[in-house]
C-alpha cells in the first residue's frame, strides 16, 4: 500500500458510520417495510470525512454539440473525498492538472473527421503509441518463462 495513514482514515471512516433503518418502503412488493437510509449514510460519510480535512473537486463544465445550437450545462465530473492532494492521492490531481493533449483519449476524440477531415498528426501519434505498446508486449513476450 503506498499511502497507509490514507488507507487507515478511510477505514476507520467506514467503521464509523452506522447503518440505520430510517426509510419506509413504498413500493408495491415492499410496503411498509423499514430499509436501510442511504441518505443517512452518505450524511455520516460526509461528516466523517469533512471532519479529517477531506473535501470534494468538482469540475463543472458545458456540453456542447458540433453544428447544434443546444448546449447542456451544468454538466461535472467530481470526486467526492480528497485529503492531501500531493500526498494520498496525486492522481486525483494529476486528473485536473493534466494538459488534455498527454491524454490518448485526447488524440481520439479531439479530432472531427466527419467535419474537418482526418488530422494525419494525430493519427501518427496514436499509431506511434500502439506501435510502441507492441514492442514491449513482444519483448516482454519473448522474455517470459516458461515451466515445464
Amino acid at each position: 500500500m503506498r499511502f497507509p495513514e490514507c488507507e487507515r482514515e478511510i477505514y476507520e471512516v467506514i467503521s464509523s458510520v452506522v447503518a440505520r433503518k430510517g426509510k419506509v418502503s413504498l413500493e408495491k412488493t415492499m410496503r411498509g417495510r423499514s430499509l436501510f437510509s442511504p441518505t443517512d449514510m452518505n450524511r455520516q460519510f460526509s461528516g466523517a470525512f469533512s471532519a479529517r480535512g477531506y473535501v470534494a473537486l468538482r469540475d463543472t463544465y458545458t456540453i456542447t454539440l458540433p453544428n447544434s445550437p443546444v448546449a447542456i450545462a451544468g454538466a461535472y465530473k467530481q470526486i467526492d473525498f480528497v485529503s492531501g492532494l500531493p500526498y494520498c492521492l496525486p492522481l486525483a490531481r494529476a486528473f485536473w492538472a493534466i494538459p488534455a493533449v498527454w491524454l490518448i483519449c485526447y488524440w481520439y476524440s479531439a479530432s472531427q473527421p466527419f467535419e474537418d477531415g482526418i488530422i494525419l498528426s494525430h493519427v501518427a501519434i496514436l499509431l506511434g503509441g500502439c506501435l510502441l505498446c507492441l514492442g514491449m508486449g513482444l519483448v516482454a513476450f519473448h522474455r517470459r518463462d516458461i515451466l515445464a
